[in-house]
């Protein structure tokens, strides 16, 4: 029978292109039949049940008897929840732009869908590192991850020439940051050093601290190790020449003797990767279930 969008593995750039590199002539190629295939599962898996249903069946507020809610005796504690929830909800949101062009825009982007997957995969680490009990105290790194969010709001401010036209009673986001580091500081859950701030991951540490299953035909990397596709997905999001060139595939060349290439994603890893985004969305959206609703929420 013939595939219902017949055109989705034929998506081509065509343009002025450097000749593919011997060591990349031969990653990240597949035959038409073979992309066809993964667009196909790709097709399927974003039109299964809706993605609201990840956030609807989560409580938005700590619920009696949670850990959540025996934390909330600390006013700091509202972080813990707050952020992985709000970053969930980024997630989603990338998710939800790839299903719209994909399943109502009829298109799969030649290098925009890695970078709404790394998107989502940024969101969805952070959430999980706030929500990991293993190391530290998670109220502590929700309070930590707000005093980041400020520091970025403060960089914004004094490029934007905000922060010098703000009066009382406004506040800049520079007297917020001073504001929550002593309400840290003279937090008596924490006893008399107070709460104690914490360095907050770089997206690639994060990267490797929850790395998932491998991508087949990946270039490198171990399957315990996610640092190799975060790299990938930011040389995607970037446009980095190597990564754009993983899938070119010389053709005649013009009289005037430029190369052109087609370019194509390689579906595989395409269908790859949103696997593993859902995979690391399925157990982050567990783990604050369980915080917020106590351990049968995580089973939802």
């Amino acid at each position: 029978a013939e595939r219902e969008w017949p055109w989705l593995p034929r998506a081509l750039w065509w343009g002025a292109h450097r000749r593919p590199s011997p060591e990349s002539a031969g990653i990240g190629r597949l035959s038409m039949v073979d992309a066809g295939m993964y667009v196909d599962q790709l097709v399927r898996r974003l039109g299964e049940p809706p993605f609201e249903r990840w956030l609807t069946t989560l409580p938005q507020s700590p619920e009696t008897g949670s850990t959540a809610a025996a934390d909330c005796h600390e006013p700091l504690a509202v972080h813990a929840h707050q952020y992985p929830c709000q970053l969930l909800g980024g997630a989603f949101d990338h998710l939800l732009a790839l299903q719209k062009v994909v399943l109502d825009g009829r298109v799969i982007p030649l290098y925009s869908a890695m970078t709404l997957l790394r998107g989502a995969l940024e969101a969805v680490w952070m959430a999980r590192w706030v929500l990991d009990d293993s190391e530290g105290n998670r109220i502590s790194r929700g309070v930590s991850l707000h005093y980041e969010d400020l520091r970025q709001r403060s960089n914004f401010e004094k490029a934007s020439g905000i922060s010098d036209k703000l009066s009382e009673p406004a506040r800049t986001a520079r007297d917020r940051q001073d504001e929550l580091r002593e309400a840290a500081s003279t937090a008596a859950t924490f006893g008399d050093s107070g709460l104690v701030l914490v360095k907050v991951p770089k997206y690639v540490e994060l990267a490797r601290m929850y790395p998932a299953s491998s991508v087949p035909g990946s270039p490198g990397g171990s399957p315990e190790d996610g640092e190799w596709l975060y790299r990938l997905l930011s040389g995607y999001a970037h446009s980095r020449q190597w990564v754009m060139g993983l899938g070119a595939a010389e053709t005649t060349p013009l009289p005037f003797e430029a190369v052109l290439a087609r370019s194509t994603l390689n579906h595989e890893w395409l269908l790859s990767v949103f696997d593993r985004v859902m995979s690391q969305i399925d157990t982050a959206k567990a783990a604050l279930g369980q915080y917020l609703a106590g351990p049968s929420a995580s089973g939802q």
